[in-house]
């Protein structure tokens, strides 16, 4: 696969090399290059976690100014950011927690819950079927059949989850194909 299919929606060419891709999470850790005179004058977001360590070279961000060789920023899901330029050239290690979709937009001044409606509303669009299941709140974490330790990282350590009612303290059997002894729950759509 090449570099830029991990970069949905990339407007600007940005050169890199995948070093790591889980393939449950989509997560990846990358090097990228930003070329001598690179510019992109759009704002974008992400549905996650994104981090970035400078190697050589300075960039430029309209959030937060010059990035120098060794500057390293972490950003949570939702936090507009960019434009971006470099005047000499710049090489950096990134990485992300999961699948990143860069959502474009023009507005430097978006809020977080601004854009995370606008992420819902996409997903809504794009998936309909999955938004009206999962905004059910009917058991909003699935178990997936193919990665039936689900619920705990890959340090085997439990990760928290939200149920309706407030119980995060419990265990799951092991996770089943769908339909395997499980009753059917009606569901409201």
């Amino acid at each position: 696969m090449e570099f830029d299919e991990f970069l949905p929606g990339h407007r600007a060419r940005l050169p890199g090399e995948l070093l790591k891709f889980d393939d449950r999470t989509q997560a990846f850790t990358f090097l990228y290059c930003m070329t001598p005179n690179f510019w992109q004058d759009n704002i974008s977001y992400h549905d996650c976690a994104e981090e970035a360590y400078h190697i050589w070279g300075t960039s430029w961000m309209m959030q937060f100014g010059e990035l120098p060789t060794g500057g390293y920023f972490w950003r949570p899901p939702y936090i507009s950011h960019g434009a971006f330029q470099c005047k000499l050239g710049t090489l950096a290690i990134g990485r992300t927690d999961s699948q990143l979709y860069n959502h474009f937009h023009f507005n430097p001044w978006s809020t977080l819950e601004e854009n995370r409606e606008r992420a819902g509303a996409r997903m809504l669009a794009w998936k309909p079927e999955l938004y009206r299941w999962v905004a059910t709140g009917d058991h909003n974490h699935p178990a997936d059949f193919e990665f039936p330790h689900a619920h705990y990282d890959e340090k085997g350590e439990r990760v928290w989850h939200h149920h309706e009612g407030g119980d995060l303290d419990h265990k799951h059997g092991a996770s089943r194909p769908p339909g395997g002894g499980r009753k059917a729950r009606l569901r409201k759509t």
